[in-house]
Formats: C-alpha cells, structure tokens, sequence
C-alpha cells in the first residue's frame, strides 16, 4: 500500500526511548521519525494526555519495525520491562484505562491552563472510556471517577460564573 502515510510503530513515554528505539530501526536500515518528542521533552507531564512520544515509519517497512522492536525488547512485552525501554505502568491497561488516564492528565492540567476547553477534551475522553467495549481496570476506573469529578466541578463553576454574569448584566 504505497499511497498510505506514515504509520506509529510505537509509542513512549519518554523522548530518550523513543529515539533509541528510532536508533535501533535506523541502524537496521528503516527510515524513523519522532512525533510529540519536543513538547514531551519540555512538557514531560503531557505525555500521556498526548499519547507519548510516537515512532513513525513508513507504512511499507510498519511490519518489519514492529518486527525488529519486538525482537528487540524496544516495544512492548517482558523484554522491553527488562530493558527499561518502556514503562512498566504501559504495557498491561486496555485502550479505556488508557483513555480514563488521559482524560485525568487534562482534567489536572486544565485546572491550571484553560480550564473550560481542556475539561470539554477531558469530557469527551470520559464518554470514550464509558463507551468503549474494552475493560476498565480498577486504576481505570479511580481516573474515570476523578477525572469526572473535576470536570463537573469545574462546569459547574462556569455555570455559576456564566449565571451571575447573565442576572447582573
């Protein structure tokens, strides 16, 4: 499928290991570029409301990079954990802890930095996760639950905010 863009091979949650990762495809002759590694870099805190740092490649030499990350311990399973490639807290959550985390790091996030806009993103994480057919573990769901009560606080405050303007105005 040579008219497909690039694709992630995979993702983490530090710019140092994703680019040994991009070292190690590069050396065996796949051409790998980085994506989110400078905001990561400077923001490390983003990284998972980002998704991590992303390794990206080719669509046609996708399989044979998984291949070589894998055989490698550079992505996933016991031998990234080993290497110390990959956080450990990344390799067992199902794609709605994933999304709870998420929506949790903007919840946190937008109390500090535009609060309404980043708690929409973080709500509508939350309807993902509640809406996905995959498990939610019980870290999952103590995101959900926090991740949700800050949003309503916090569209409730606006309401209150938005409501006072209205009456006095």
């Amino acid at each position: 499928m040579p008219d497909e863009g690039p694709l992630v091979v995979a993702t983490f949650a530090l710019p140092t290991h994703a680019e040994m990762a991009r070292g190690l495809l590069e050396s065996n002759g796949i051409q790998a570029l980085l994506r989110d590694e400078g905001l990561v870099g400077v923001h490390p805190w983003l990284s998972n409301a980002l998704g991590g740092v992303k390794v990206v490649v080719a669509a046609e030499d996708a399989e044979r990079a998984r291949e070589i990350l894998d055989r490698d311990g550079a992505a996933g399973g016991s031998a990234s954990t080993a290497l110390g490639l990959v956080d450990p807290v990344e390799q067992d959550p199902s794609e709605a802890d994933v999304l709870a985390t998420r929506a949790l790091n903007a919840a946190g996030i937008g109390l500090l930095v535009f609060p309404p806009v980043l708690h929409i993103w973080s709500a509508w994480l939350l309807l993902r996760v509640f809406s996905s057919s995959a498990p939610l573990g019980e870290s999952g769901r103590k995101h959900a639950l926090l991740a949700l009560t800050i949003d309503l606080l916090v569209f409730a405050a606006v309401a209150a905010i938005v409501s006072r303007v209205l009456t006095n105005g």
